[in-house]
């Protein structure tokens, strides 16, 4: 994700210096002038302070820097992005080679892209400075690391048996193994699904050996079952295909996985992902138990039975194929925010599964406002106990009027959790993960999509995509910890679309109370780019203000009972501002900062 600073910092201070040092001299000269009347000297003090306070004004342009793509090994492509469109704006990169560039933006562009290529694999600091008519006006640094030693291990179905992986042959659901040797000694074995990084040190040889297939299939290709690789100095290492083919037809591995979006107006869904791991020839039978909160408006494809709360589908899953089906719901009763809905689907026949675990999913979800398609959710909500396992779910959409080439989605992890217990349960695409660090010392975890081809948005039933990973919570937090994270989806070298904050929070046992007790809120993210949730957990205020810090009220809102109030602070100016929720225990302050 990119790392962002609100100003220029060392430019401001060294500003505010130079009028200091103006000031001073100035005084110093007027003191030898007693004849200058006082109301001069006022306008002259006025003027310094005028151009004290126009510093932080001028240089408050957030601005933002991050790598929309990454290939060809240490070819990057940077986008930029500014909060306020302006006349006179540059942008001055400093690459971290020794090389620099700089692009002009007309006063209609609030982003911008560029491309590099290093000559060598590395980490480098990248700076980059905004500058309105030659005054720098801010200023980002991160790390890159512009690797090269990696190759990507695939495993896909070899249906016309060219020993080729071609664009219409999928990738397996199943697990493959592979064996990794350096200098005839055994270094690895590597479990994967479809395709995974795998890092390597430049220069160095390696042999790649299968080792088992995925279910219901024979290894195919290469013949010897070994692919030999040297990854070069500079310049990506290549790819590691292993091709197998089916040699059960009547093996099978089906599967449900469900993501849902329930609103207490207006429209819901719900996505089924109908899917089968081996390589049998097979259709199936998925059946949904609708909560009875909702009914059944439409759906795609079409239903063969729609019998009161019971939907069913017959859907072709042969050979590893996976079957997007699609709903949409009208609300049959009163149905509030926070209200849960649970729905059942299940994926028949279950006699001779190879794995009749995952033809059932129960999965309960809170109702919540108007969204948006490109979201994140977390199970469980809420409170939790400290060493929990979470499971996030990642939504995309596209909602543009173009295929999605190439989708990728950086997650910042919180530091609560542990990255190394990061797990990746399914998706709805094939996918690569690969965990990273920022400068600031913390994860990320890129789940890209190449090659996704995503329909645009005249294609309701294939235009969405997720992906669901659980992850455990650190232990031994203290209570009324926050776990909070949100990620970015990159559509191609589209600007990042930023969803929803997901929230935790490490809940203490019955008896104990917080220092605040009853008239806790919690306040999230903060600082806060653009969307600011306040939670009464009791229900205690009536009313919130958000107050400037000229003690000016810019936000008001009455919250009539609601225990969850969202603000738009996208308009804001960046700074320090405070809530005050009056209720009837008094007015509670918390003091907050925009970005």
């Amino acid at each position: 994700m990119p790392h962002q600073t609100n100003l220029a910092s060392v430019e401001i201070h060294m500003y505010r210096l130079a009028l200091i040092f103006l000031a001073y001299n100035l005084f110093k000269e007027l003191l030898t002038f007693t004849y200058l009347n006082l109301n001069l000297m006022k306008r002259i003090v006025l003027l310094i302070l005028c151009l004290w306070a126009w510093a932080p004004d001028t240089f408050a342009q957030v601005f933002t820097q991050h790598i929309a793509s990454q290939y060809q090994c240490q070819k990057m492509l940077y986008q930029y992005n500014i909060s306020k469109r302006d006349t006179g704006l540059s942008v001055k990169t400093f690459l971290g080679d020794g090389n620099d560039t700089t692009l002009y933006l007309t006063d209609t562009q609030d982003h911008a892209y560029f491309t590099y290529d290093y000559a060598a694999a590395g980490v480098y600091t990248i700076t980059s400075v905004l500058y309105r008519s030659g005054i720098p006006a801010d200023t980002v640094t991160d790390n890159l690391d512009a690797y090269c030693e990696f190759v990507v291990l695939t495993s896909y179905i070899d249906q016309n048996s060219n020993c080729t992986p071609d664009y219409s042959e999928g990738l397996t659901r199943d697990t493959t193994q592979v064996e990794v040797d350096s200098a005839g000694t055994i270094i690895d074995t590597v479990s994967f699904k479809g395709a995974v990084e795998y890092k390597t040190t430049p220069g160095t040889t390696y042999k790649f050996r299968h080792i088992s297939a995925p279910l219901g299939t024979i290894f195919a290709c290469p013949s010897s079952g070994i692919i030999t690789i040297t990854t070069p100095v500079s310049g990506f290492a290549g790819f590691v295909p292993f091709g197998y083919t089916c040699n059960n037809t009547t093996l099978y591995d089906l599967g449900v996985e469900m993501t849902n979006r329930f609103r207490p107006v207006n429209t819901s869904q719900i996505f089924i992902l109908a899917t089968n791991n081996g390589c049998g020839v097979k259709n199936a039978d998925v059946t949904l138990t609708l909560s009875s909160k909702y009914k059944y408006k439409s759906a795609s494809p079409a239903p063969t039975s729609v019998s009161g709360q019971v939907i069913t589908w017959n859907v072709n899953v042969s050979n590893s194929h996976s079957e997007p089906l699609v709903l949409w719901l009208d609300t049959a009763a009163v149905v509030n925010l926070g209200d849960t809905v649970c729905n059942s689907v299940t994926i028949t026949p279950v006699i001779g599964d190879a794995n009749p675990s995952d033809n059932t999913l129960s999965q309960c979800d809170p109702v919540v406002a108007a969204w948006d398609p490109n979201d994140k959710i977390v199970t469980p909500a809420g409170d939790i106990a400290s060493g929990t396992r979470l499971t996030y779910t990642i939504n995309f959409e596209n909602l543009g009027g173009d295929t999605a080439f190439n989708i990728h989605i950086l997650d910042t992890l919180s530091q609560h959790v542990d990255p190394a217990s990061l797990e990746v349960i399914s998706s709805s695409h094939t996918m690569m993960k690969r965990l990273v660090k920022n400068n600031i010392g913390k994860t990320i975890v890129k789940f890209d999509f190449p090659d996704i081809h995503l329909p645009d948005s005249n294609s309701k039933r294939y235009n969405k995509g997720f992906v669901s990973y659980s992850i455990r919570t650190k232990t031994g937090l203290p209570y009324y910890t926050p776990i909070t994270n949100r990620a970015g989806i990159y559509f191609d070298i589209n600007p990042v679309v930023l969803t929803n904050y997901a929230y935790n929070r490490i809940a203490a046992p019955a008896g104990i109370q917080d220092a605040t007790g009853s008239d806790r809120l919690i306040v999230y993210p903060n600082p806060a780019a653009d969307l600011l949730t306040i939670v009464d957990e009791h229900g205690n205020y009536r009313a919130l203000k958000l107050v400037n810090n000229l003690g000016q009220t810019v936000i008001e809102r009455e919250t009539d009972g609601d225990r969850m109030v969202r603000i738009d602070m996208k308009q804001l100016q960046p700074g320090i501002y405070y809530i005050q929720a009056i209720g009837k225990n008094g007015t509670v302050h918390k003091k907050i900062e925009k970005l």
